[in-house]
């Protein structure tokens, strides 16, 4: 009988002291990783439209740059004198006219951040160049795979072209931005091609300012049936236009939510196949998606370490009380 007394004695004296420690301990768990979650995907949120926007502003600023050089006369006439489908590269009247480009162009360099400046005759034969590769015969031969389409798409309208890879400067990135050019009559001599260099675009994405040891910002476009990442990413530095993941998968969920034009928010699955916080949201002048994330673990981590501190508490309250149970039955 003394032993079902003391057994009782315990279990009531252990349910006194353990139940309401527990149910204070989870209540401030999951109070506290609610707090956490809303705080981290409200940061989250912030520096996606941040860099979504400076991203568009960015290139929305370049394509009036690009209309008002479509208006430039120097831009009309020389391209018009270079629009016929034989030019002598090495003829003393080229020469004058490149000098004159040169001129001309250079002024703007710094003011409008484009890295080189070209022009083609209607027929697409690249005839100038402002940073000058040797060759100029040969430059059609040498061009990136996105400009064909850029040229043929520059010939309609103010036309933004994929990200490529640079094929004299290891480790660069750019694109183009190609307008129809018009001679003072409104007739079609040639495209004008805007090159700019990714690298501060890139700068702005990967910038980790608010983003903890494991957050990052991606952004990506659709390829075929396949999301393509277009920035070097914090785990893989390599990842600029050659990590792809395809599209149904069960990683790289928010960047496949975004390049189908939708925005949203939540615990999903990353390219790395982790469990992460992340927000998401489209870029309709680029055709992009953005991806701003963290991981999971980092983001409840306080919550985590109130989770385990409840823990070693209600273990160290259930010794003592085990202890101070055993003393009062047997006093008793």
């Amino acid at each position: 009988v003394s032993m079902t007394l003391r057994k009782k004695l315990i279990l009531i004296l252990l349910a006194v002291a353990i139940c309401p420690m527990l149910f204070v301990g989870t209540l401030g768990y999951f109070s506290a990783r609610t707090a956490l979650e809303n705080l981290r995907m409200g940061a989250l949120r912030s520096i996606t439209d941040q860099k979504a926007k400076m991203i568009e502003d960015f290139f929305s600023d370049q394509k009036h740059h690009v209309q008002i050089a479509q208006q430039r006369p120097t831009i009309k006439k020389y391209t018009a004198m270079l629009s016929g489908p034989e030019v002598d590269f090495s003829s003393p009247a080229y020469e004058a006219i490149r000098m004159e480009l040169d001129r001309a162009l250079k002024i703007y360099l710094p003011v409008y951040d484009y890295a080189n400046v070209m022009l083609a005759n209607p027929q697409g034969r690249i005839v100038y160049v402002l940073n000058s590769y040797s060759g100029l015969e040969d430059m059609d031969r040498t061009l990136p795979e996105p400009w064909p389409k850029a040229f043929i798409e520059g010939k309609k309208g103010i036309y933004l072209s994929d990200v490529f890879r640079s094929r004299y400067e290891a480790g660069r990135y750019s694109l183009y931005i190609t307008a129809p050019v018009h001679n003072f009559d409104g007739r079609f001599v040639g495209v004008l091609a805007l090159e700019f260099d990714m690298a501060p675009i890139f700068a702005l994405v990967q910038n980790l300012t608010g983003m903890g040891e494991t957050g990052e910002t991606v952004i990506a476009r659709k390829e075929g049936d396949a999301a393509l990442f277009l920035n070097p990413l914090r785990y893989d530095p390599d990842a600029a236009l050659k990590r792809k993941d395809v599209f149904g998968q069960n990683q790289a969920i928010p960047i496949q939510e975004a390049l189908k034009g939708k925005a949203g928010h939540g615990i999903t699955i990353d390219y790395r196949g982790q469990k992460v916080i992340a927000v998401w949201r489209s870029m309709p002048l680029l055709n992009w998606g953005i991806v701003a994330k963290l991981d999971v673990s980092e983001a409840y981590g306080p919550a985590t370490k109130l989770r385990d501190f409840v823990l070693v508490l209600v273990v160290a309250v259930i010794l003592l009380s085990i202890f101070l149970a055993i003393i009062v039955a047997k006093s008793i």
